[in-house]
């Protein structure tokens, strides 16, 4: 005798499992939730007790629909324009920004390392050589492990160069907290 799949029914001495010909009963059936996210109570990662990331899949996709055409083209020319200008004051707007910000960053590195500079040459002039390297030694220090706990406690999503962030939120991982106002701070310091 053949089941409806074509495979072989099993006889009453082999042993294998029930083929199941109706839906199980109610009470055995999980219901299925809409939730964005699920503890997940298997995982070791759950046992801990930890919040898995809620890292988002991004859709860069254009939509190019019929509807999207056609209203594209029924805009008027001033719409056009007004489109690519705000398209070009945005783009200058955020290459104005970033190199603001370099330009800050670049000066606060040399006034800092300047300072560091002299303060130790003095103190070489003056023949202390054991003062100038402990304090060459401790302001690096300092800067170091200033820079460890506000990158550690603040925003830990600064830490590294942050390309490979890029690289993933342009090919549509979105990540939390990666180009975060926090981050930026921390970053820049």
């Amino acid at each position: 005798m053949a089941l409806p799949n074509g495979l072989p029914a099993a006889t009453a001495d082999e042993e294998s499992p029930a083929v199941l010909t109706e839906p199980l009963p109610l009470e055995n059936q999980q219901e299925l939730s809409l939730c964005r996210s699920q503890s997940n109570v298997t995982s070791q990662v759950a046992i801990v007790g930890s919040n898995l990331c809620p890292i988002e899949s991004l859709d860069y996709e254009i939509i190019e629909n019929d509807l999207f055409k056609q209203d594209w083209r029924s805009g008027g020319s001033m719409e056009i324009f007004q489109y690519i200008l705000m398209k070009w004051i945005f783009s200058f707007l955020i290459g104005l920004i970033v190199s603001l910000i370099g330009f800050l960053n670049n000066l606060a590195i040399e006034n800092i390392a300047g300072v560091k500079f002299v303060i130790t040459s003095n103190m070489m002039l003056a023949r202390r050589f054991s003062v100038a390297f402990t304090v060459f030694a401790s302001s690096n220090l300092g800067l170091t492990l200033f820079a460890s706990l506000i990158t550690a406690l603040i925003a830990p999503e600064a830490a590294g160069s942050g390309i490979p962030e890029v690289k993933a939120y342009l090919n549509g991982v979105d990540a939390p907290a990666i180009f975060s106002f926090r981050t930026l701070l921390v970053k820049k310091y």
